[in-house]
């Protein structure tokens, strides 16, 4: 993370930079630890860490190298209050739960362009490729009143690698690791005059290892994955003024094929998933005190399963979002706009309905009273599939001083009926089981209330949290059919710090919580109630160094209760030159076995594992 000289959020219309993927970069940043950012993901316009008032957390394009993640779950991981699980290594489905909520309850943006499946719901966190994101913004907490549908737990933004103006500079990294695991990455980016660009392309491939326990027959082999992925963007800055217009186009892809175990034993399983998001987008300050934002996206997910049981799931989403920013009286501004977006869903089910539209209108006000900051947020969605939405969000927050502010929030949100709930066809499995969508299921609802604290100061920075969610009319599937009959609370705290201490960075966080169904108080399901982590790094001459922890503690699945367990990882890197950079990281060092899911198949972990790298970067 880093440090940055920022004039007060209020007046970031007339101080904005053009910042890749949100809609104006307000300061001049310094690298530099740690937490003292500028945000744009929790409240659509540029404010400082303390003025979010939200539990946010940022990694940088230094911080996600210097993990060695070999993928982005890898990266969400170090981040407290997530909680991950996946189905047996790398290219296997991944889910993200924060704070609790369903792992649908994310919403996922890369470059400001929402991604995700509309059949399942899921988002193929594994496909998007590292190798191309410079920023990744966390946001945990509700934020549908800016970004409707999904913003249920929480909003995760990933912001790619953009050009720059100057001599082309090219970029190389191979590396190599356990289980016959190699990648190799290239790009270069530059500019000329007012133009910029960027293009990079990367392969990966992996024998993997064999994903679940107890296989038979054709199930008892190792599960490979290989990937091809790419990133293409550039764009044109109007002028050398402080405030330049810019017209920016982009698109970040891959193409991945992933062996998985089905169960049947009887074929070799595989899945082909192709992933890509692409924006356009036009940035213009309007004088000193309006500021507009116009941004197109269009994204796919394409997954086609092939082995005891073939299938097709294709979702396109088209969007076109405006948004402006003024400035009202000193310290005053208000932030709104229209959003719209289409999903078109192909798929092998032959859904009853097969596309569905959303308009929706946004309004936010954010003000700064000297002692008090105010934050307030209303949208209004329109959707096609389930009809109107409105939610909002309010927060108060206290100044206690300079680098210490107390802020109390309520939200309201929802998430949306995915196309498998509603819409798919009468179909007679065998023995007796035959399912149907229900077309009139109304979307997921919740409240949530936080009490949140935070600190930014030169030697200690950081948040603690107490906070409390109802969610009503939780979507379940019934004996053949789906209904809106589950309520859920969950109430839990978290907390994080980062500080120095001598020549060491430390980080670490402690996240409780207690999820569980209101009808029957029984647990919901692979949740861990407590989790922690420690990361601490240093330099010695030209060597970086660093040692992660990782713990959880127990948790319960349809196959019965699965133990805690703590991972440690060590990591190097050495700087050859200004230029080269080679690396190794141990994961899971202790070899530790542990168990994320466990229901109708129970999934292996990876093991202890290894990698080394070398990286050109000029």
């Amino acid at each position: 993370m880093s440090i940055v000289q920022c004039t007060s959020s209020r007046t970031a219309v007339q101080t904005a930079l053009a910042l890749p993927g949100s809609l104006f970069f307000c300061c001049a940043v310094f690298a530099s630890p740690k937490y003292q950012e500028v945000l744009v993901t929790a409240t659509l316009t540029p404010v400082s860490y303390l003025e979010s008032l939200a539990a946010d957390s940022v990694f940088d394009e230094h911080e996600i190298s210097a993990l060695q993640a070999k993928d982005l779950p890898d990266v969400l991981r170090q981040v407290i209050g997530l909680d991950f699980v996946d189905n047996g290594g790398r290219g296997s489905l991944s889910a993200l739960r924060v704070r609790g909520t369903e792992s649908d309850h994310v919403l996922y943006l890369v470059d400001g362009v929402r991604i995700a499946d509309a059949s399942s719901g899921s988002t193929a966190l594994q496909s998007i490729p590292l190798a191309h994101i410079e920023r990744i913004e966390i946001v945990r907490g509700p934020r549908s009143a800016l970004y409707g549908a999904d913003a249920l737990g929480g909003v995760i933004q990933v912001f790619t690698k953009q050009g720059q103006s100057g001599v082309a500079t090219p970029g190389l990294r191979a590396s190599y690791g356990s289980h016959d695991s190699r990648k190799g990455e290239a790009n270069i980016r530059g500019g000329k005059n007012n133009f910029f660009y960027r293009a990079a392309a990367g392969y990966e491939e992996s024998n993997g290892i064999d994903r679940t326990v107890g296989g038979v027959g054709a199930d008892l082999d190792r599960d490979g994955y290989r990937e091809k992925n790419y990133a293409l963007n550039g764009g044109y800055r109007f002028g050398d003024a402080a405030k330049p217009a810019t017209l920016s186009a982009g698109w970040i892809g891959s193409n991945a094929r992933s062996e998985f175990d089905s169960g049947s034993g009887s074929a070799q399983d595989f899945s082909n998933v192709r992933v890509g998001v692409g924006n356009l987008r036009y940035q213009h300050s309007l004088g000193d005190a309006l500021a507009l934002d116009l941004l197109l996206g269009h994204s796919v997910d394409d997954q086609r399963s092939r082995g005891a049981n073939d299938s097709n799931f294709k979702t396109r989403r088209n969007s076109a979002k405006l948004q402006l920013n003024s400035a009202l009286a000193e310290g005053q501004e208000i932030a709104g706009g229209v959003d719209y977006y289409i999903d078109k869903v192909d798929s092998s089910a032959n859904f009853v309905e097969d596309r569905r539209e959303n308009y929706a209108l946004f309004l936010q006000y954010l003000a700064d009273y000297g002692a008090m900051n105010v934050q307030l947020a209303a949208r209004h969605d329109d959707n096609q599939a389930f009809g109107e939405e409105t939610t909002s969000n309010v927060a108060l927050g206290v100044k206690l001083g300079d680098k210490l502010v107390a802020s109390l929030s309520y939200g309201t949100s929802f998430k949306a009926p995915t196309f498998n709930e509603l819409y798919f066809p009468f179909t007679d499995f065998g023995f007796g089981f035959t399912f149907e969508g229900n077309p009139d299921l109304e979307p997921e609802s919740a409240e949530t209330v936080e009490l949140l604290l935070k600190h930014d100061g030169s030697a200690l920075s950081g948040y603690a949290s107490v906070h409390y969610t109802e969610i009503d009319d939780l979507i379940t599937t019934t004996a053949t059919s789906t209904a809106n009959i589950d309520k859920a609370r969950i109430h839990g705290a978290d907390m994080g710090v980062q500080f120095g201490l001598h020549a060491v960075d430390v980080r670490f966080g402690v996240s409780y919580i207690h999820a569980e169904d209101t009808n029957t108080g029984e647990r919901l399901l692979r949740r861990p109630r407590v989790s922690a982590l420690l990361d601490v790094s240093g330099a010695i001459a030209d060597v970086e160094w660093g040692l992660g922890w990782n713990a959880d503690g127990n948790r319960v699945d349809t196959g019965g209760e699965l133990a805690g367990y703590n991972l440690l990882d060590a990591r190097l890197v050495w700087h050859a030159s200004n230029e080269i950079r080679l690396g190794t990281i141990v994961r899971n060092v202790f070899g530790n076995n542990y168990t994320l899911v466990k229901g109708f198949q129970e999934f292996r972990t990876e093991g202890q594992t290894a990698s080394v790298f070398i990286e050109y970067a000029p």
